[in-house]
């Protein structure tokens, strides 16, 4: 299995206790980010009836005008199915005033609308609408993170002497590197003790020998590590990893992932080929090649395959609350360069998973049968 290129933070911040029946409280802001910082919020709840997890990150965009810099991006999944759906403020986003989200993921929930009552806050009820013709339901969420990790993500970016790029043109050397950077009282345990990050001093130095080697490049090059939480939930993190490098003498970039989750319960890191039975590899195969010849029959012919399957993703599968993700690409001599992901299922794969690995969790919360 792939080792995390991303050590995870950690960063220890105070718990507030409240009392049984705390008075009301004004609307406030959410904390705003700082350059190179994107904020995470996690919320639970119901949504015409259907119990939901809602995640929000927000972050600080750079070089526009000031009303627009702010900018929110969000998530929510039912939490029998996993299924996941994208929102998006309608208009910009204004920190102090009441939420409004669309649903942008299926073009048949296209219409649907969230109207909050409030602010991006600890708390979060109004309204749902499926579409502007249905009758309003009622949502409510409150922010909360048991069984999850409290995170930020901080980026790293620096850039060089001016210089030229792959095809000649005027452009700097640019570096960027991002760190998930845990959040709260868990950090302190010593089974997680190895998935911390190093401390500010030692990012700092980091810092500038990004700087030296961005400084140094004779040409602009492009080395890009971003990183993305693909699943929060059941005490289970899982990131996923993607490099994007310019080669300057092939004029291209390679792109590269990497695929690993934490069980929080006992700091272990495993990828999902770690879980499976003995003699699973095969079937794994064969869904993925029959998922791909239905959703990317073209993709699928550029592959130009030595069997009739699709090989095991060397970096094994991104782990999402809906099931699994395989991502592929064309050889890095092909042009245009391409890539596709196939998904499979958790019902898909409950079958194929050995019995008492931490994916049960998952998986009974999703009403999957235990593997026997």
């Amino acid at each position: 299995m792939a080792t995390s290129l991303f050590p995870l933070c950690a960063l220890t911040v105070g718990l507030l206790a409240g009392g049984s029946t705390p008075a009301p409280r004004p609307a406030v802001s959410p904390p705003l980010p700082r350059d190179g910082q994107e904020l995470y919020r996690r919320y639970r709840g119901e949504v015409a009836g259907q119990p939901v997890v809602v995640e929000f990150t927000l972050r600080r965009l750079t070089g526009l005008p000031k009303e627009v810099q702010l900018d929110l991006t969000g998530r929510y999944y039912d939490l029998a199915t996993g299924t996941p759906h994208d929102l998006r403020p309608v208009g910009l986003f204004r920190p102090a005033a009441p939420l409004t989200l669309r649903d942008e993921t299926d073009p048949a929930m296209a219409g649907a609308v969230w109207h909050a009552t409030q602010p991006l806050g600890p708390v979060l009820s109004g309204t749902w609408q499926a579409s502007a013709q249905g009758p309003p339901q009622p949502f409510a969420l409150r922010e909360d993170y048991a069984g999850a990790a409290r995170f930020e993500r901080l980026t790293e970016q620096t850039t060089g002497r001016r210089g030229v790029n792959a095809f000649g043109n005027p452009a700097r050397s640019s570096i960027s590197v991002t760190y998930l950077h845990l959040l709260g009282p868990d950090t302190l345990r010593p089974a997680l003790a190895r998935l911390q990050c190093p401390v500010p001093v030692r990012r700092r130095r980091a810092r500038h020998a990004l700087d030296q080697v961005a400084s140094a490049q004779d040409m602009a090059n492009l080395y890009d590590q971003s990183l993305d939480v693909t699943l929060n939930e059941q005490d289970l993190l899982g990131c996923s990893t993607y490099t994007q490098e310019d080669v300057l003498e092939h004029r291209r970039a390679e792109h590269t992932w990497n695929n690993i989750v934490y069980d929080l319960r006992t700091g272990r890191q495993f990828g999902l080929l770690d879980m499976l039975r003995p003699g699973a590899y095969p079937i794994v195969q064969r869904l993925l090649t029959a998922q791909l010849r239905r959703g990317d029959p073209t993709y699928a012919a550029l592959l130009e395959l030595d069997s009739d399957l699709l090989p095991l993703p060397d970096e094994d599968f991104a782990l999402t609350p809906a099931g699994c993700q395989a991502t592929y690409q064309t050889a890095p001599e092909d042009e245009p360069f391409y890539a596709y992901t196939v998904t499979l299922t958790w019902a898909q794969l409950r079958p194929l998973l050995r019995p008492g690995t931490p994916l049960d969790r998952l998986l009974k919360a999703r009403g999957l049968p235990p593997a026997k």
